[in-house]
């Protein structure tokens, strides 16, 4: 099989490098146009699923479900539209205001319209649901094998642990004088303080 010449295909692919499809609207008797960019780059689709897998999952395993519909919408209109987004004000940083961005997506009805008039738009907006879905489910499983392996690793190190050594501990534990083992503590910092061998 022949390859292609790669001027060729430079020519071939120049037209969709930055390909933008526009939807519509009538506003105060003009015509207002909103444009997606429906051929993002690698590192564009990347950030994307990074920002909305990231806030809809925490690391210690938080699933917010309710929310990845309105991230989704949100970073969508941040990312690939020429829609302002709106900053909160109260805020010293930089932060979106979630509320009103998702408003837009809202009354504008965005998505729906951009899935059903933008085949491209359709077709990336299924593509970005499916990684984020497909991020989502890869961290669960993260979690779940590291709180597995944590469970084997502890099941392992009581496993040598029969019920008399935990009775044992246990009366001596009551044998135990508190007030020496504070003392001795206390003695002890005062040793590190001054200098003192310990």
């Amino acid at each position: 099989m022949k390859k292609i010449p790669l001027k060729k295909m430079n020519s071939l692919v120049a037209p969709h490098k930055k390909r933008e499809r526009f939807l519509t609207y009538n506003c105060d008797k003009e015509t207002v146009n909103v444009y997606i960019n429906v051929s993002p780059s690698i590192a564009q689709i990347s950030a994307f699923v990074d920002a909305v897998a990231d806030n809809v999952m925490s690391a210690e395993g938080d699933y917010a479900a309710e929310f990845k519909d309105i991230l989704f919408d949100v970073v969508f209109i941040k990312m690939f539209t020429n829609i302002p987004v709106p900053q909160l004000k109260d805020s010293e940083s930089e932060k979106i205001d979630l509320q009103r961005t998702y408003s837009f997506a809202q009354s504008l009805d965005l998505m729906s319209r951009a899935r059903n008039e933008i085949p491209e738009a359709r077709h990336l907006i299924g593509k970005l649901k499916s990684m984020i879905d497909d991020k989502v489910d890869f961290r669960k499983k993260q979690l779940l094998n590291l709180n597995r392996d944590l469970f084997y690793k502890s099941m392992r190190e009581l496993s040598g642990i029969d019920g008399n050594m935990v009775n044992n501990l246990i009366s001596k534990r009551d044998t135990l004088d508190e007030e020496k083992l504070v003392r001795e503590d206390i003695n002890y910092k005062q040793r590190q303080e001054n200098g003192e061998s310990v």
